[in-house]
């Protein structure tokens, strides 16, 4: 008698014993697969989304991009499942633009500093941006700017961010040149943005890379396109 077929989807699961969480993560991207990793730890759960050797959407709670690989990489042990036929959805856009290799050096960074929601900054070096296209310090509780490179990747972080500003301000950046592409515009320059709690402010850089400064509601528009140096 034939075994009746399962609906369940093909993959495995295994203890985290001996190898961590960074090394599945390099080992799953060598593989150059596209599949969907679940780790869970104590109660929690949170996926990781492969394709072509790469993580390109991460999910834990309600936190999404690089803060939730942060956030599953500072679990002490747990349990994963592996699936190449995953019966969820797949995203409907990449929230993690970077390599793998920045995504975990960037998260051990934050993690070995410590510092709760501030990550660490990279070093500045020839190659970087001058001074004036770069976040000016914050100013005013609840300011925080950053600074992206033109494929989505963090390049400076100043203010606390639980809330993965980062990963937005990439995915608003590509939503709006989509439109403008559907309008016939050219890549935008700037964009500001009203909201009841608070306002933001993106700009793009001669050197593609993006800027974002966001503020309380008290904040006004014209401030902190100052902040950034564009003109009022």
């Amino acid at each position: 008698m034939s075994k009746p077929a399962s609906s369940a989807p093909s993959g495995f699961s295994a203890q985290l014993r001996g190898a961590s969480l960074f090394d599945l993560i390099q080992f799953e991207a060598s593989s150059r697969g596209r599949r969907v990793v679940r780790v869970t730890s104590e109660g929690r759960s949170a996926l990781l989304y492969f394709s072509d050797g790469r993580i390109v959407h991460a999910l834990a709670g309600r936190v999404t991009g690089e803060p939730a690989v942060r956030e599953m990489l500072s679990w002490g042990k747990g349990t994963f499942a592996r699936f190449d036929q995953f019966d969820g959805a797949w995203p409907k856009f990449e929230t993690i633009g970077a390599s793998t290799e920045s995504v975990l050096l960037r998260a051990a960074q934050f993690l070995d500093e410590g510092a709760g929601n501030l990550v660490a900054l990279p070093r500045r070096d020839a190659a970087d941006p001058p001074a004036e296209a770069r976040p000016a310090p914050v100013e005013g509780e609840g300011d925080l700017a950053l600074r992206l490179s033109a494929d989505g990747e963090l390049l400076e972080l100043q203010g606390s961010d639980p809330g993965g500003f980062g990963d937005v301000v990439a995915y608003a950046a590509q939503l709006t040149d989509l439109i403008g592409e559907l309008l016939g515009l050219a890549a935008f320059d700037s964009v500001d943005l009203t909201f009841h709690d608070g306002k933001c402010v993106m700009a793009r850089q001669p050197d593609r890379t993006i800027l974002a400064v966001k503020g309380p509601a008290r904040r006004t528009l014209e401030g902190l396109r100052q902040r950034m140096g564009l003109e009022v």
